[in-house]
């Protein structure tokens, strides 16, 4: 190149690996490549690349390609233009270099061009390089995409290194000036950096040595041709490097999110009841499922749930069976269904024979808990008593459903209230009032107890067309001769075949309690 050439951040002496114009053609090639065209309406691209390597100030951006300038003595050009936003109109003074140093000027109008503004990533680089000529010419190339490029010499590296600047990836020669050097500023940027990927470059002739530094962590490698052109790879092999680095990051991370919440799913489940024993002349059989769903690597996930069950037996022999749904699922779902848990399990062991009493009393304990009322949080519960003998339910709902009753002789299935019989939901109001109903239990017949996973249950994109009431009860009168584990099942089963694969968006659990003649 001669010392015509106009570029002010580019050396303009001693370019000893650059051969008369080869690397300036390449060097336009790779720029002309960059420039993207203009849109529908002629408006230029955010996405062009930044030329402030080139001359230093101003605000600049690449001309379309459709408007290089077309001069005779420019055979090969690198074309900028200098934006200056005036009154709705976007003002270009495109300006070629060429080879020989020439320099033409045109100007040009483009009214009403507005930029569109294209986000994307952009790198923290931290290059280390020993050769002055090259360092400024891959600060430049690596610098066009608006990325921050820290370009220093092994002697500035200490500096770099203990100002401990944010780093995204490191590019570093192996060999400064040899590589057991190399290898020495290799340990200190891993240790300084060690979640940080790197990326180095060698001559062919030194290639086997880059075993040692792939064994203690370097990322990638490039090896350096005497043109110069695997300059022109540096900046998609970095992206491409880091893009690598932090999918795999993301994917372990996301394998540890799904450790995590089985660990607490695990947790939560480990308090429903196993062996669930009925009095004579009655069975009981409970099932529940968490709502699942789907990361960026493919996998599904089990959440955490926010749905509860139990069934006990108080000293005379009644029999108790609540469930629970707190607002939500996942962590804190969880969280608030375990603290109901333990209050259900403390206030167990005083006899309510009243059970808006008992449901009075966990929702003043349940006001009390941030864990439960932060973000308006609640919970929703039925808690029924059983008397065996006199074959009568008791029961009261804070913002539940009530349950069904299937009548196995004459085949009706109807609820035992109104939905306005649910009352607030647990959590919401420490002064609420809750009531209790009580209903006759016929022979030969089952309650169901349910949250409403089962009958929200919907095709992925149409949550107006749910499951509902009707499929439950449709799927119970087709089951009326089945045991209940079949029954559940079928239940369960016909809940979710109605999503169509999608799978239920919520936590699920259903009680089934038979009274048989």
């Amino acid at each position: 190149m001669t010392s015509g050439c106009h570029l002010s951040r580019l050396p303009s002496q001693d370019f000893r690996f650059v051969q008369s114009a080869q690397f300036v053609r390449r060097l336009s090639d790779a720029v002309e490549q960059r420039i993207t065209e203009f849109d529908g309406f002629g408006e230029p691209s955010y996405e062009s690349i930044q030329i402030e390597k080139l001359r230093g100030s101003g605000r600049h951006r690449p001309a379309n390609r459709s408007k290089l300038i077309d001069a005779p003595s420019c055979q090969t050009s690198v074309a900028y233009e200098d934006v200056d936003y005036n009154r709705g109109s976007l003002q270009s003074s495109k300006r070629s270099v060429n080879v020989a140093g020439q320099r033409q000027d045109e100007s040009c109008v483009w009214s009403n061009a507005t930029p569109a503004i294209v986000e994307r990533q952009l790198m923290r680089i931290l290059a280390v390089w020993d050769n002055e000529t090259e360092a400024e010419l891959i600060e430049m190339y690596l610098g066009v995409d608006e990325n921050e490029v820290t370009m220093t010499s092994p002697a500035g590296l200490g500096a770099i290194l203990e100002s401990g600047q944010p780093i995204d990836i490191v590019l570093m020669s192996i060999e400064l000036p040899d590589t057991d050097t190399g290898f020495g500023l290799f340990e200190r940027v891993i240790e300084r950096y060690p979640d940080t990927p790197i990326v180095g470059t060698c001559s062919q002739a030194d290639v086997f040595q880059v075993v040692r530094f792939m064994a203690n962590g370097m990322s990638a490698y490039v090896t350096r041709d005497l043109a110069g052109d695997y300059m022109f790879m540096l900046r998609a092999i970095l992206k491409s490097t880091l893009d690598a680095v932090r999918a795999a990051r993301e994917k372990e991370l996301a394998k540890k999110l799904r450790e995590e919440v089985e660990s607490v799913r695990k947790l939560q489940e480990s308090v429903l009841p196993k062996n669930l024993v009925a009095p004579s002349g009655y069975r009981i059989a409970a099932r529940y499922e968490p709502a699942q769903i789907r990361v960026l690597d493919g996998q599904p996930v089990t959440l955490a749930g926010g749905d509860y069950y139990d069934v006990f037996t108080l000293p005379d022999d009644s029999l108790v069976v609540l469930v629970g749904d707190a607002a939500g699922h996942g962590m804190k779902a969880c969280l608030s269904i375990m603290t109901m848990h333990t209050l259900v399990r403390m206030m167990r062991r005083h006899e309510y024979m009243d059970t808006a009493h008992f449901v009075d009393e966990i929702n003043k304990g349940l006001c009390e808990q941030a864990t439960v009322t932060e973000k308006g949080g609640f919970i929703t519960l039925l808690y029924a008593i059983l008397d065996p003998l006199k074959r009568t339910l008791q029961w009261s709902a804070a913002g539940h459903q009530p349950p069904l009753l299937q009548n196995l002789t004459t085949g009706t299935i109807e609820p035992l209230a109104d939905e306005d019989a649910g009352g607030l939901p647990l959590a919401v109001d420490e002064d609420a009032e809750f009531e209790s109903y009580t209903c006759e239990i016929p022979k030969n017949c089952r309650v169901l107890f349910f949250t409403d996973g089962l009958e929200e249950a919907f095709p992925e994109g149409d949550d107006e067309d749910q499951f509902g009431v009707e499929g439950i009860k449709r799927t119970l009168a087709e089951c009326a001769d089945l045991s209940l584990d079949e029954t559940l099942a079928r239940l369960f089963d016909a809940s979710d075949q109605y999503t169509q694969g999608t799978g239920r968006t919520d936590d699920t659990s259903v009680v089934i309690l038979e009274c048989r003649e």
